[in-house]
């Protein structure tokens, strides 16, 4: 950086003084760099700067705790030094195994670059204290390595998860990979393991998922594309004119104006939808990842309950359906997934669909400015299968890692796929949150993820109850399992 300052300035300053004023001024860089954990009001994700300067302060306090002797001014060093390359490489998430394969390479990069600002023998000083950092073999590169790794993890306890609801981080692999606090001393990493299985069962950590391998009773690649590939899209004015026709009686009933139609022949409703020897047990599949709160909360199952006795009154005052929202929030606050956090990333996508999804993350203030999208969507009979009328438009910047979905209920998974179709060439992570789902619209969408080879996240309070010739959830006895959400939610808002 070419120092832009009065020719007085230049004349007084010797050329060392100047690199390491024009270093200086490089390292606000470090600033704007985002990391992935919260800060614990979970207002923002915190920057490297920031977790530079609170793991300075973690050695400053802690480093008298070692059982091995290190030096506290030379641990202190290491940590505000050590993410500085950071301003090139950027931040690489600790459980992102594919950016951590060119890591080195573009962090060593960065290194010889901003070190090299510096006057030679500070820059070697400072670029050989980085390299001892990261090989991690002495007292206090140890010490230090412990640190980075406490630091965010207190942040992700004590916030109710942060970057433990992303991808990549289980039980499992964050023992792993926090197994370095050792090195700061015994009691700290018990202290650590607390916090993880406290986590676990607190619902803040998922548990690995088990090996989930194509087997020859579940479908080849092969027979899912074929499957798959009758799944059509079309836009609305450029349709065939049943399919116009069709769409259209259902835009005058809802008063929605839809600008896609997405088909799911009967064919493939009934490949997804019922119980076969090649999609019967979803979990089997690669691409799906299933999280139900009432396997261990059972007050879902009470809220279920309250749902489905009002959607089954001859009649409703508002004050059931307050008391179903009520329900219907309460089943939310309770999921695992965590909503609130991944809404808050910048990179990623929010889509609450109208009326009870928008309603519900309304509610919860989980849609963020700018990056939202509330679609109406509507289920179609059409030969015999289905047709998918919506209004949603792709976001037109690809900066999204993922797209979350606050759905009330998902009764075939038919929308939600039309959905995500529209997402996918640009988005390949999918959250969905919902109150209640059927088992075979979790099978739908477990199949359809691995066949289009997304990740898919579903974040449900119970499931339950069969689809009727209409795909709507009855109990055995024919009664509803929760009703129409935007009908039974809507007049508690008015």
């Amino acid at each position: 950086m070419n120092l832009n300052v009065p020719k007085a300035a230049v004349e007084l300053l010797d050329d060392d003084l100047m690199q390491c004023l024009s270093f200086i001024l490089e390292l606000d860089k470090l600033k704007s760099v985002k990391r992935r954990s919260p800060l614990l009001d979970n207002s923002r994700v915190e920057t490297d700067a920031e977790h530079s300067w609170h793991s300075a302060m973690i050695a400053l306090l802690l480093t008298k705790y070692s059982d091995t002797p290190v030096n506290c001014e030379k641990v202190i060093s290491m940590m505000l030094i050590h993410d500085i390359v950071e301003i090139d490489a950027g931040d690489t998430f600790l459980y992102d195994s594919e950016q951590a394969k060119t890591q080195d390479e573009r962090e060593m990069l960065a290194a010889k670059r901003l070190y090299g600002l510096l006057p030679k023998q500070l820059g070697n000083e400072l670029f050989t204290l980085w390299q001892e950092f990261e090989a991690g073999e002495t007292a206090e590169a140890k010490f230090a390595k412990g640190l980075d790794r406490l630091q965010p993890l207190l942040l992700n306890y004590f916030s109710g998860g942060g970057t433990w609801n992303l991808p990549g981080a289980h039980r499992e692999n964050v023992l792993q990979r926090k197994a370095v606090i050792q090195d700061l001393s015994p009691k700290l990493w018990e202290f650590a393991q607390i916090l993880i299985e406290d986590g676990v069962a607190k619902g803040r950590l998922r548990q690995q998922d088990k090996p989930r391998e194509l087997n020859e009773a579940n479908p080849s690649m092969t027979s899912l594309f074929s499957v798959f590939s009758e799944l059509t899209i079309v836009d609305m004015q450029s349709a065939p004119e049943a399919m116009k026709t069709a769409a259209q009686e259902f835009e005058v009933r809802f008063q929605h104006k839809f600008t896609t139609l997405t088909r799911l022949p009967q064919n493939l409703l009934d490949f997804l939808h019922q119980p076969t020897a090649t999609n019967d047990d979803f979990n089997c599949l690669t691409h799906a990842r299933l999280s139900i709160a009432s396997d261990y909360d059972k007050s879902m199952i009470t809220h279920i309950d309250t749902m489905s006795r009002i959607a089954n009154l001859s009649r409703i005052n508002k004050a059931d359906n307050v008391e179903f929202f009520d329900a219907v929030i309460s089943i939310y606050e309770g999921l695992r997934g965590g909503l609130d956090y991944l809404t808050r990333l910048d990179d990623t996508y929010c889509i609450a669909p109208e009326r009870e999804g928008r309603m519900i993350a309304e509610r919860l203030a989980v849609l963020p400015v700018g990056r939202n999208n509330c679609p109406n969507a509507k289920r179609i009979p059409y030969q015999q299968g289905l047709m998918v009328g919506h209004d949603l438009v792709a976001p037109d910047s690809t900066i999204y890692q993922r797209c979350v979905i606050v759905d009330g209920a998902i009764a075939s998974g038919s929308t939600l796929i039309a959905m995500i179709e529209m997402l996918r060439e640009s988005i390949q992570e999918f959250h969905i949150f919902s109150a209640h789902a059927t088992q075979s619209s979790v099978r739908a969408l477990a199949v359809y993820a691995t066949a289009i080879d997304i990740k898919l996240y579903l974040n449900l309070g119970h499931v339950s109850g069969q689809l009727n010739h209409k795909r709507y959830a009855l109990h055995e006895d024919g009664s509803l399992v929760i009703g129409d959400l935007g009908d039974l939610i809507s007049p508690a808002l008015e």
